[in-house]
């Protein structure tokens, strides 16, 4: 005899935490933008995501919703080559944009879900949330997003963000509003890495360990935890030496 459980997100017992969060507007902002790397495509994110029923799903959930549809967002088939870092003007141009409607939201006590496909635009979303109070960050991802232009590899700027949240970059990305950094290091405001996919997690944590940082080795997955790294030092550390691992 066997019994199967299916466990959904109607099912969970809810906290008094969400039951607050329910009293609150969740307001849809789509962020259109490709800009932050090369791969053409990732500005259809926000259609994608309208398309498969967002807005239907989060109310049938108990959630009151307003979309408040797309941010203007440069096209970059009519951007001239900009230099540097590609598309840098632009990439700032919209993160200032996503930051001061995430504010707006925050201060009229709606919660903002951006919505895009471009990691980029996180230097003004997290931002946008974090400016009047702090905030912690979890960051779920395939890779850490901590890259600066030294450790780059493709200095594509959507492989930075996260270091840019955090104050580490070009001041054009980690001093926008001229608010730095977004996410501060104290305990109560602080951001976390959660299991990063790995294609040889065993050398991923040796790789770490020669660097000082210390993590455990999951199938297909490298864990580092905030508990293992507690100081903003050792924090880029980890990042760093992971991304130039995998070369992102």
């Amino acid at each position: 005899m066997s019994v199967t459980s299916k466990l959904s997100l109607d099912t969970l017992p809810e906290s008094r935490y969400f039951a607050g969060m329910k009293k609150k507007i969740i307001r849809i902002i789509g962020v259109p933008m490709d800009l932050g790397q090369s791969r053409r495509g990732v500005d259809m994110g926000p259609s994608a995501l309208r398309y498969a029923g967002l807005a239907a799903r989060l109310r049938k959930l108990g959630y009151q919703v307003e979309d408040a549809g797309n941010l203007e967002v440069p096209v970059r088939d009519t951007l001239p080559e900009e230099g540097g870092l590609a598309f840098l003007p632009s990439v700032v141009h919209t993160s200032m944009l996503a930051y001061e409607h995430g504010r707006k939201a925050i201060a009229e006590n709606s919660i903002p879900l951006f919505i895009g496909g471009d990691h980029s635009i996180a230097v003004g979303t997290v931002g946008g949330v974090t400016h009047d109070s702090p905030s912690g960050l979890l960051w779920i991802d395939a890779h850490g997003d901590f890259n600066t232009p030294q450790s780059s590899p493709s200095g594509n700027i959507h492989g930075m963000p996260l270091a840019n949240s955090l104050g580490l970059g070009p001041p054009e990305l980690t001093h926008i509003f001229d608010f730095a950094p977004k996410v501060a290091a104290e305990p109560s405001a602080r951001s976390a890495i959660v299991m990063l996919p790995m294609s040889d997690p065993a050398a991923a944590v040796r790789h770490l360990a020669e660097g000082g940082v210390v993590a455990d080795a999951r199938p297909g997955h490298v864990r580092l935890s905030p508990f293992f790294y507690n100081v903003q030092d050792d924090h880029v550390t980890a990042l760093e030496r992971l991304a130039t691992h995998r070369g992102h």
